[in-house]
């Protein structure tokens, strides 16, 4: 059988040069068409054009079994094209396609194999991206010369589009699978995927299959934000150690609903209105801070119209929120007259363009129209993991309205020990005399502490 012969220009004109099978030829160069049609010769033609751009697609391939008279009618425009490139392949190659996904709502995928007995092959294929899913070439076989060949294969999912716009958490599976052609049966088989992987097989006809393999990440936490309530729109990902603000600084929600989604054992999800530490000028009748543990339909019902504009979240893992029940000694029924502004610093919660420990401060008291109580600070699922051993406690009292505080001193409370199923806290000799950590509790959400004391008592 004849070689593929390529010409310099269209319609099988200009100079000429003969190719064998299974060796990569160039035709654009990233400027200039190096060779414009082909000649088959009962052979096939694979084409891969490469985009300059990964958006986040970069490349697009095509078979061809007939001669091309033109191969600028097939690529099109070649602005934003690095370079098009050409594999001959005999006409008993058996062509093996690959499409794969994962079950992320809200998650694109990519799969990338590379052929051993072909190199230098590099085919990728993409699902979600697009409105159909692109895909690209597995492997090609042939029954007398390929009938086996080695693949590695490598399958990421991230997230189509970002809430914070910067953190880029992907999953990844990476595995070498082996393919056979049976040339009797005129089947092909996949081995050696690993346990996280599926896949199925799609008989095209003889000579051309299409593989489709499913990923299936573990340890996974995120948070899907949809643009309308009841989880209707499109969808944004909060990834696991990023924040990402809720509503702006007009008060106009981004996100209207919100699916927690997690397959570990501690995640953690914590949204609150945000103000200048201290609070100066600040009305905390419009402070809110919740962790949810579920989805939430309705976040506009969670952050209503009598919080504060700006709200920010953060998704982590491997962390219980610490909640505290205050209760003022000097008057009981007072809730105004005794609250408290913690602030702690780690790095278990978020991880920063500058990697260091981020300082977190939130207000809490024993306001009886909160849904839930306070959050005081976050401790490690194990003192191993656990970066926090102390908050600086500051405390103070509301005015009549529960408008604008006025701050009395600073607290330090230890964190001792803290685990799933212990945590240990002390108050340090800078407590006023009559507050006392009453009891520490673990409930399903996190753990509880119960904390008397009061504004106005001396050392």
């Amino acid at each position: 059988m004849s070689n593929i012969t390529f010409y310099t220009e269209s319609n099988f004109q200009g100079d000429s040069v003969s190719l064998p099978a299974h060796q990569f030829f160039p035709l654009f160069d990233g400027t200039s068409w190096l060779f414009r049609s082909a000649k088959l010769n009962n052979n096939k033609l694979f084409i891969e054009t490469y985009s300059n751009t990964y958006n986040p697609t970069f490349t697009e391939e095509n078979y061809f079994n007939e001669d091309i008279a033109d191969f600028t009618t097939i690529v099109g425009d070649t602005t934003n094209v690095g370079s098009v490139s050409a594999l001959g392949l005999l006409h008993s190659d058996v062509i093996v396609s690959m499409q794969a996904s994962v079950d992320l709502d809200g998650y694109g995928t990519q799969c990338t194999s590379v052929q051993a007995e072909l190199k230098p092959t590099y085919n990728s294929c993409y699902s979600r991206y697009t409105p159909e899913p692109i895909p690209g070439t597995l492997a090609i076989m042939n029954a007398d010369a390929l009938d086996t060949v080695t693949i590695t294969l490598a399958i990421f999912a991230q997230p189509i589009r970002i809430a914070d716009k910067r953190s880029i958490v992907e999953y990844q599976t990476d595995a070498e699978i082996k393919l056979t052609y049976d040339k009797d049966k005129r089947e092909i088989t996949v081995l050696e995927l690993d346990k996280f992987v599926t896949h199925s097989i799609e008989k095209i006809d003889d000579m051309h299959f299409m593989v489709r393999f499913e990923f299936m990440p573990v340890n996974t936490t995120y948070v899907r934000y949809y643009k309308d309530e009841e989880y209707r729109g499109e969808i944004d990902i909060q990834v696991v150690k990023s924040s990402a603000e809720l509503r702006n600084e007009e008060g106009t929600f981004i996100y209207k609903s919100a699916a927690l989604i997690s397959d570990q054992s501690y995640p953690f999800y914590w949204a609150q209105t945000s103000y200048i530490q201290g609070g100066a000028g600040y009305d905390f009748n419009s402070y809110k801070s919740h962790v949810f543990t579920d989805n939430e339909p309705y976040l506009e019902a969670v952050f209503d119209e009598t919080t504060s504009n700006v709200v920010r979240s953060v998704v982590s893992n491997n962390v219980i929120p610490v909640f505290v029940r205050l209760t003022n000694t000097m008057a009981p029924n007072s809730w105004q007259g005794f609250v408290i502004e913690s602030s702690f610093t780690t790095g278990m919660l978020v991880i920063p363009q500058i990697p260091l420990p981020v300082n977190y401060y939130t207000f809490c008291s024993n306001n009886p129209t909160y849904t839930q109580p306070s959050l005081l600070c976050v401790v490690g699922h194990s003192d191993d993991y656990n970066d926090i051993n102390a908050c600086t406690l500051r405390y103070g009292s509301l005015d009549s309205e529960g408008e604008f505080v006025t701050w009395n001193g600073e607290v330090t409370l230890n964190i001792d020990y803290a685990s799933t199923d212990t945590l240990t806290l002390s108050l340090n000799s800078d407590a006023p005399a009559d507050w006392s950590i009453d009891a520490i509790t673990r409930g399903e959400d996190g753990w509880y502490v119960d904390l008397s004391g009061s504004a106005e008592s001396t050392l």
